[in-house]
């Protein structure tokens, strides 16, 4: 996960040219057992012809040589592989958020019955689906 939301902050810093405001917001849903992470930035924002485009590997907005157009392809893939989903509004001129939804597991998976899988987690602290 720590991919996905380097990818996305990197980005977000980029569409801000060193000035803006970056926030970081994170919730969690008991009652329909999920986390949301969302990541709003104050940069040029994505027009709406190209928003979806910008989940497609290679699509990149950046001059040659400065991005791969891999970064948000590789963070909705590792989202949708944690059986979450990535989401992106924006606005041209005001600025961009990334919504990034993620199950709560509600037990610890086993593995064969090892210790390890039948640690209880921190009060507090519910893990994200595949840890």
């Amino acid at each position: 996960m720590q991919q996905v939301f380097m990818n996305i902050i990197l980005n977000a810093v980029d569409a801000m040219n060193e000035r803006g405001d970056l926030v970081i917001e994170t919730a969690h849903d008991a009652e329909k057992q999920q986390i949301t992470v969302r990541i709003t930035d104050t940069g040029c924002g994505i027009p709406q012809e190209i928003r979806e485009a910008v989940f497609d590997p290679f699509f990149t907005t950046k001059e040659p040589g400065q991005g791969t157009g891999l970064g948000l392809a590789v963070a909705c893939r590792i989202v949708q592989a944690h059986g979450g989903r990535t989401e992106v509004e924006s606005e041209v001129g005001k600025g961009t958020c990334f919504t990034i939804v993620l199950p709560v597991r509600a037990e610890a998976p086993t593995d064969g019955g090892t210790e390890d899988a039948a640690q209880p987690q921190a009060a507090g602290n519910p893990p994200f689906a595949g840890e």
